[in-house]
């Protein structure tokens, strides 16, 4: 199995495990972290998803080659979530506790991201107008691997509001898309066993950050 392939699973693996609601903290927001946030939501409401994708962090043991890959399946990934939603715009950091269904992925693999702690992560929610879903949300997961260095993207996930009909059959179907798109082969009842175990994620307000 490639690097594509397990990045790829990690996707499936995420959404297909049973995992609790994941309700918001009230973490003090690191400011160059949600700097790195709000770049990568300007970059991608202009259409500069392949720059996004060098914002992200990829496994430092990656040969060049491996690197050059996965940046382009990031890319192609972010490209995949642009057409299905539409271009975005008025893009603001979430002022209000919302709950959201989301789709979306990252660089790197299930292993190595086992083996960076939970607590170097940060999430940062924006409230979207996507062209052709409506308004939404993007989440921009920000990991800084170690004290004093640059954050850099972990994930990005698009997002539709948990109380919307239909949302998270929407956000069901792009996941298979986007897995499809990937190569990754899925099971014939991946749209049941998606919908059964997907969870829906919190906004924490800014202002509150």
């Amino acid at each position: 199995m490639n690097h594509v392939e397990i990045r790829a699973l990690f996707v499936v693996l995420v959404l297909l495990l049973p995992v609790p609601t994941l309700f918001p903290t009230l973490a003090l927001a690191d400011h160059s972290a949600q700097a790195t946030a709000d770049r990568a939501v300007a970059l991608i409401s202009d259409g500069n998803l392949k720059a996004v994708s060098s914002l992200h962090h990829y496994p430092p043991t990656y040969s060049d080659q491996e690197l050059l890959a996965d940046e382009q399946t990031v890319t192609k990934g972010l490209a995949l979530l642009v057409r299905r939603f539409g271009s975005i715009s008025d893009a603001q950091p979430s002022e209000s506790l919302r709950y959201f269904y989301h789709v979306g992925s990252g660089g790197g693999t299930v292993e190595y991201w086992r083996s960076i702690p939970g607590s170097s992560v940060t999430n940062h929610v924006y409230d979207v107008h996507f062209g052709s879903a409506g308004d939404g949300f993007i989440k921009v997961d920000v990991v800084s691997i170690e004290e004093g260095s640059s954050p850099q993207i972990k994930a990005i996930e698009f997002g539709l509001p948990t109380e919307r009909p239909g949302a998270k059959q929407q956000i069901v179907s792009t996941m298979k898309a986007l897995l499809i798109e990937l190569g990754v082969p899925l099971p014939e009842n991946f749209i049941e066993l998606a919908e059964q175990s997907m969870q829906a994620a919190g906004s924490v307000p800014a202002n509150h950050q």
